[in-house]
């Protein structure tokens, strides 16, 4: 069916949890509940004010990022359940995601972290792991856009951006997907078909299916792609007859 909300706010960002529909500007955060069918209604049930730079919603909650810390709240806004503290070497959450009963969160040091939210008091799952390669632990692969928790809570996939010089940056081509058991980061990479990720979704009951969209590279042609690959065939055909 199809519902139209009008918020008070300059929309940032927005999370969906069955009938629950979260936005937030990074200044505030508001609630909205959806009716049934296409003359169901909106109803407004929460609002607050807040600088979370990313919200995730779970049943009968929210989760949101303040300062060095995620914050569980109820729908209305009005009383924190409790918080997950990070420490400063962790640094401070900037991206959530929820899915079912696992929360994944990455902060702006690059830190990843698995919770079972399902209790009263969420669990951390793992080991806090990093958005980084093994053989260079220190150096982040990137810069994190987005994160996306899957349904078993053992995986979450990242899209990312480079930076080129001091202020730009230009965004990867690369889907990449962080195994919290493992603690590895693996990676897709779209570029060579000329493309780059702009979203992703894991399946909310297969763990191991993720749909990702993507975006034609600007300057990228089918002829570009042709005569790379076609390079590179013959670079193998090279190689093989030496």
């Amino acid at each position: 069916y199809k519902q139209s909300i009008e918020a008070g706010i300059n929309i940032s960002g927005l999370d969906v949890y069955g009938n629950t529909v979260a936005l937030w500007s990074g200044k505030k955060v508001e609630i909205y509940t959806l009716g049934d069918g296409d003359n169901g209604g909106v109803k407004k049930i929460g609002t607050f004010p807040s600088r979370s730079p990313s919200c995730a919603l779970q049943e009968q909650c929210i989760f949101t990022a303040v300062g060095d810390s995620v914050e569980k709240r109820n729908l209305s806004g009005g009383s924190v359940l409790t918080t997950l503290s990070f420490t400063e070497a962790e640094g401070r959450p900037v991206h959530m995601d929820a899915n079912g009963k696992f929360l994944a969160v990455v902060t702006d040091k690059g830190i990843i972290k698995m919770f079972d939210v399902s209790r009263r008091e969420p669990k951390q799952l793992f080991s806090a792991g990093k958005f980084s390669e093994s053989e260079t632990p220190t150096v982040l692969v990137g810069i994190v856009k987005s994160i996306k928790c899957n349904a078993d809570g053992t995986c979450v996939s990242i899209l990312s951006e480079r930076m080129r010089g001091t202020y730009l940056r230009a965004p990867d081509t690369r889907l990449h997907v962080y195994h919290c058991e493992m603690q590895s980061v693996l990676h897709y990479d779209f570029g060579e078909k000329g493309r780059y990720p702009v979203a992703h979704f894991w399946d909310d009951d297969e763990p191991r299916l993720l749909a990702c969209e993507t975006h034609k590279l600007r300057g990228s042609s089918s002829n570009n792609i042709k005569n790379r690959e076609n390079g590179s065939e013959k670079d193998e055909e090279k190689s093989s007859k030496e």
